[in-house]
């Protein structure tokens, strides 16, 4: 954890945390239908209504993606091999379709052939939410020991 609080003593790198973090509770912001998007003035309806534990998602996932983001341009920065490092950038960008198209969460099924309700997943989005911070989580405790090498 150390080289973790390291890394963003660097302005460099703690600006663009804040940045990654900002532009993700953006578009969170309008996938939960808090407000219009700016320039178009287009909103997202939501079927239900916004509960604090779609907002608490929402923020712990802006500030681990900025976290995960950060740490892999430092490791690109500082010449470090490994694949924690191109899936953190794969799996923000797989994290910012999910949050903003309503359909993206079917995506995966559509490239193996397979259709799925989404109504038939609704159930599980607690859990797909949980697994998804554990994993961003975890890839953030394993690109902080490989930088730290």
């Amino acid at each position: 954890m150390n080289k973790l609080i390291q890394v963003f003593t660097y302005k460099k790198y703690l600006y663009n945390a804040i940045l990654i973090g900002a532009l993700f509770l953006f578009l969170s912001g309008f996938s939960l239908g808090l407000y219009p998007l700016p320039i178009l003035n287009i909103y997202s309806v939501r079927m239900e209504q916004v509960t604090i534990i779609d907002i608490a998602f929402a923020i712990s996932l802006s500030l681990l993606a900025a976290i995960a983001l950060t740490l892999a341009r430092y490791a690109d920065d500082k010449k470090k091999e490994g694949n924690v490092f191109k899936c953190s950038y794969g799996g923000t960008f797989l994290g910012v379709l999910t949050i903003v198209c309503p359909f993206c969460p079917l995506l995966p099924f559509a490239i193996f052939g397979a259709t799925v309700s989404l109504a038939s997943l609704y159930p599980y989005f607690s859990i797909i939410r949980i697994v998804a911070i554990a994993l961003l989580a975890y890839s953030i405790y394993l690109s902080n020991r490989l930088i730290s090498y």
